[in-house]
């Protein structure tokens, strides 16, 4: 099996040949592996244009094999990502054995494509409630409550969920059950009343309704306030409207992997799968 380390080198040697070709001065300086991508950084000369890559793509796409090159800037540097035909798996066991204590509340979501381990703190001022949109949500949302799961003792959290999640029921801090909206309100108001934020709740839906819409902004306009989270997959986004998500992630059209869209910016990752499940 040829070595990772003498791919990589090969492949960094065909887009030098690539930009020689075309008269382009600029230097490979370095790379990133992510389970999705390999990412080659450029230095290229003063004045020397990004669109000038980009219009290389497709010969670049050529020289390596590759099904899929993409070119983008971040400051002076060019980055050129060549997507890997021997994708690998992100998996949630391998990322909760290679990640310190997380603060309380925090979830995995997965492998960023600058290859970093993409974290989700819900109690973040600018997150509080998260909506994944799209009809692979629901996966995304079972590694989210997996990770809190795993991470948190049954008296700092609780997960309440409403749907597909039947098979997680044997998890701690889990409770598969209808969501008593009435009672969930009355909680956030008494909490609220009383200074109290603990234990985090955690309200996950498996596809809200047009039925759900009312119920979601009554949960997101004090919940955070109170120490209590939705999690909510939106098949459709018109059915969330009027109620206030801090992130919506995405799915990016290819099972598996989504955009995270929030005040912070756009981040593309591979979300983290478990044990045994496909994307």
């Amino acid at each position: 099996m040829t070595d990772i380390r003498e791919t990589l080198e090969s492949q960094a040697d065909a887009i030098k040949d690539v930009l020689r070709r075309d008269e382009f001065p600029a230097r490979v300086t370095g790379g990133i592996l992510t389970p999705r991508w390999v990412q080659f950084h450029l230095t290229p000369a003063l004045g020397s244009r990004v669109d000038r890559v980009r219009e290389l793509a497709d010969e670049i796409s050529r020289a390596l094999k590759a099904s899929q090159v993409r070119v983008s800037q971040k400051g002076a540097a060019i980055m050129i990502e060549i997507r890997r035909n021997d994708e690998q798996p992100v998996m949630l066991a391998d990322l909760l054995k290679r990640l310190p204590a997380l603060p309380m509340g925090t979830a995995i979501l997965g492998i960023a494509d600058d290859g970093a381990p993409l974290l989700l703190r819900l109690p973040a001022v600018d997150v509080g409630h998260v909506v994944i949109v799209g009809a692979d949500g629901v996966s995304l949302a079972r590694t989210i409550i997996a990770s809190l799961a795993a991470t948190h003792r049954p008296r700092d959290l609780v997960l309440v969920m409403r749907g597909a999640f039947g098979e997680l029921a044997h998890m701690r801090n889990v409770h598969v059950q209808p969501i008593e909206t009435r009672e969930l309100i009355r909680v956030i108001d008494g909490r609220i009343a009383g200074r109290v934020s603990r234990p985090l709740i955690v309200v996950v839906f498996d596809d809200v309704s047009d039925a759900d819409r009312d119920v979601l902004i009554a949960l997101t306009r004090n919940g955070h306030r109170a120490g209590v989270h939705v999690v909510a997959c939106a098949c459709d986004a018109a059915r969330i409207d009027g109620a206030r998500f801090g992130v919506r992630l995405v799915s990016a059209g290819e099972p598996g992997y989504f955009t995270a869209e929030s005040g912070a910016g756009v981040t593309h990752f591979m979300a983290a799968s478990l044990r045994g499940e496909k994307r």
